[in-house]
C-alpha cells in the first residue's frame, strides 16, 4: 500500500484529535469517579466536602462543553472561517497580494 504525504498528515491529525478528546474525557471524569468511589469504598464514613463534590461534578459536565471546542480546533474549515471573520484584511492580502484595497490605505 502506498501512503502519500497528505494521508500521513491527515492520519496524524486524526490521532491528535482522538488523543485530545480521550485526554479531556479522562481529565474531566476522573475526579468525579474518584470522589464517588472513595465515598462508596469507605462506606460513607469518610467526609468529603460539598465543594469537592461540586468541583468534581462541574468538571465532569465541563467535558460536554469542551468537546465541541476540541473538534473545532482540529477542523480546517472552521479555522479558515474564523480567520476570514476575525482577520479579513489578512485573508484579502493572501488571496490578492498585489492588489491594494481602498480600505487598506491610511
Amino acid at each position: 500500500m502506498i501512503v502519500s504525504c497528505d494521508s500521513h498528515i491527515i492520519n496524524e491529525a486524526y490521532v491528535q484529535m482522538t488523543l485530545s478528546i480521550i485526554s479531556a474525557f479522562i481529565g474531566c471524569w476522573t475526579p468525579y469517579f474518584a470522589v464517588h468511589l472513595i465515598h462508596i469504598w469507605t462506606e460513607y464514613q469518610y467526609f468529603i466536602a460539598d465543594s469537592v463534590y461540586a468541583f468534581a461534578e462541574t468538571l465532569a459536565l465541563f467535558n460536554s462543553a469542551i468537546n465541541p471546542i476540541l473538534y473545532g480546533c482540529f477542523n480546517v474549515h472552521l479555522k479558515r472561517g474564523l480567520v476570514e471573520v476575525c482577520c479579513p484584511l489578512r485573508v484579502r492580502q493572501q488571496v490578492y497580494p498585489s492588489i491594494t484595497f481602498i480600505s487598506d490605505k491610511t
